[in-house]
């Protein structure tokens, strides 16, 4: 694929327009390109790419995971391929992906053309299609019979969730930590307990800067917040439209899994009501990890493509990376100022801590009377 599709969206006229909105890429905003003209004579491809150049080349160089054919079976199945059900494992992966990216190079990263850093290339081993690689299809559905999914089973956003957990806790110990939203809330005691839970020095900037002494709440790994969501019965309840574009916009964010029923997306930037998706329904061939540099080309998109925010499944994964203390504190700011600004209405809750619910009593009274068989009456 190497076309960009239209910024604009809906019923198009003959000729479409550039949408000259701003556009929110997972906590950056681009603004068009001061002197950019809609030039008749270019086509809307090269519009675009003139007018932000920027948001392309941040988008081009997010990984892209896609169906893949040709690896080593799956367990003791047939499975050498996971076209069809793979969808919402790979919209994980690529959340997750960009987690691993922003941790290990920082959330200015781009892919130029030629060249990458050793860092890059450790981040791609980790989803390799091999049984051998922490983060692949093979241990993803591992994760998934362990709950009691089949292979070839298709995940909800809950599953890929857990499995993420799960892997994380096995393979990126002392490093990155998952925390799972299981009731719609972010409680504050136990992201930071998970954050301060790792062994060694703080978690440090990725600019390469010294770790200084752990300090009392001062986290040992980063910590990714992933909060399963479900915004409506068949259709997404439109009250939620405004949280979703505005979701965007948090420094901290990666994205959306979701999409359509069974039909899995990876969402990372707005503009207006439209989103902007990679979509892994695409098979490419498995790729040799075991040399680096290795070939890379389908693990970025170049197509550029776009849905209504009303056409989004209810059922969700929104996700976010805290690399430190100070950075989680400053999330739950933004999450409180998002609320605020939309009267109240909000996609998740942040509280310090989980609510501890008495148990209610429902044993029978202690007391003189009990129940004999005089108190039935035979009918």
């Amino acid at each position: 694929m190497n076309a960009i599709y239209s910024f604009c969206g809906g019923s198009q006229p003959s000729r479409p327009t550039l949408n000259t909105e701003p556009v929110w890429m997972l906590g950056v905003r681009y603004q068009r390109k001061e002197g950019a003209t809609d030039d008749e004579r270019q086509s809307l491809v090269e519009q675009q790419e003139a007018a932000f150049p920027e948001f392309v080349e941040d988008f081009r160089s997010r990984l892209y995971i896609t169906y893949r054919k040709d690896f080593p079976a799956i367990h003791d199945t047939f499975y050498t391929s996971d076209m069809g059900w793979g969808c919402m494992m790979r919209s994980g992966q690529m959340m997750f992906g960009q987690a691993l990216l922003t941790h290990f190079l920082g959330r200015g990263f781009r892919k130029k053309p030629g060249s990458a850093p050793q860092e890059y290339f450790s981040v791609l081993k980790l989803f390799a299609d091999s049984p051998a690689a922490p983060f692949s299809i093979h241990n993803l559905a591992q994760m998934g019979l362990e709950t009691g999914k089949q292979i070839g089973e298709w995940f909800t956003p809950s599953d890929i969730s857990v499995a993420l957990r799960k892997l994380s806790e096995r393979f990126l110990k002392n490093q990155i930590a998952v925390y799972v939203s299981d009731d719609g809330m972010v409680y504050r005691d136990e992201v930071q307990a998970l954050g301060c839970a790792g062994a060694g020095a703080p978690a440090a900037a990725a600019d390469g800067g010294k770790a200084e002494a752990a300090e009392d709440g001062e986290w040992n790994q980063s910590v990714v917040i992933l909060i399963p969501l479900r915004l409506g019965l068949g259709n997404l309840n439109e009250i939620y439209s405004a949280c979703i574009q505005q979701l965007f916009r948090f420094p901290q964010s990666l994205g959306i899994a979701g999409g359509k029923p069974k039909a899995s997306l990876y969402f990372v930037a707005s503009q207006g009501e439209k989103l902007f998706y990679l979509d892994p329904h695409q098979v490419a061939p498995t790729v040799d990890m075991s040399r680096v540099p290795f070939d890379t080309s389908s693990y970025h998109c170049n197509a550029i493509h776009m849905l209504s925010v009303k056409e989004l499944d209810p059922s969700l994964t929104i996700g976010f990376y805290c690399r430190n203390s100070r950075d989680f504190d400053a999330f739950c700011d933004s999450a409180k100022e998002a609320e605020s600004q939309m009267g109240g209405t909000h996609l998740f809750g942040i509280a310090q801590t989980r609510p501890q619910y008495g148990s209610s009593d429902v044993s029978w009274p202690e007391s003189e009377h009990f129940i004999t068989e005089d108190d039935f009456v035979s009918i």
